[in-house]
């Protein structure tokens, strides 16, 4: 069964997390029979980031840079902890025992009933450009269909794989606004999925 991440998002977590993973390296390391040099880089970016952490909950009104700064380092350690468990988990020595222990397994993901899938849209202009976003969720793409200026019914516009996609079609009427609507429903393969989006707007100038 596929597994969602194992590195948490919020901060104050994410720290825990680190303390567990930098404490349970030493325990595992030689039975992993990792480089000790090796250890020591992952611990030391790891506990940089940890030691910035503790300076922007204490200083968190002084000052800006400590911010930024931790920003840096906790993107740095986060990289460091998935290089890191990429490296154990290629190990022959590795077990799902020390896998759990340093947390480097995700939880299962939940099962998701592909019948209720929905696109949620959202649209940026960019000059004359609409750009249109979406998360592919499980799905393939999108089909896109799109209605614009004095057009009544909505047609067919587009396949999209990727995010954003971007309409640079010309306006149908060079001197005035265009208003342009949209909605999308995902895809596998041939076949519809789910539910249709939530129509968004946007306008030409």
């Amino acid at each position: 069964m596929p597994k969602t991440d194992y590195v948490p998002k919020r901060d104050g977590d994410l720290d825990a997390y680190e303390q567990n993973f930098v404490n349970k390296l030493t325990t595992h390391a030689t039975t992993l029979a990792l480089d000790p040099a090796e250890v020591t880089a992952i611990k030391n970016t790891i506990n940089n980031h940890r030691f910035s952490f503790a300076n922007v909950i204490s200083k968190r009104a002084e000052s800006k840079s400590l911010n930024e700064e931790n920003v840096v380092r906790k993107i740095a350690a986060v990289n460091e902890v998935r290089r890191a468990a990429k490296l154990i988990k290629s190990l022959k020595t590795y077990t799902n025992t020390i896998g759990d222990d340093l947390q480097i397994i995700g939880p299962d993901k939940p099962a998701i009933d592909i019948t209720q899938l929905k696109p949620v849209l959202s649209v940026k202009m960019n000059g004359n450009e609409v750009k249109l976003r979406f998360k592919r969720e499980e799905a393939d793409g999108i089909k896109i269909f799109s209605k614009r200026g004095s057009e009544t019914e909505f047609t067919f516009l587009a396949i999209s794989t990727q995010s954003p996609f971007d309409d640079n079609r010309p306006k149908m009427e060079s001197s005035r606004p265009e208003q342009r609507e949209y909605y999308a429903v995902f895809f596998e393969d041939t076949n519809d999925l789910g539910n249709k989006s939530d129509i968004v707007r946007a306008t030409v100038p």
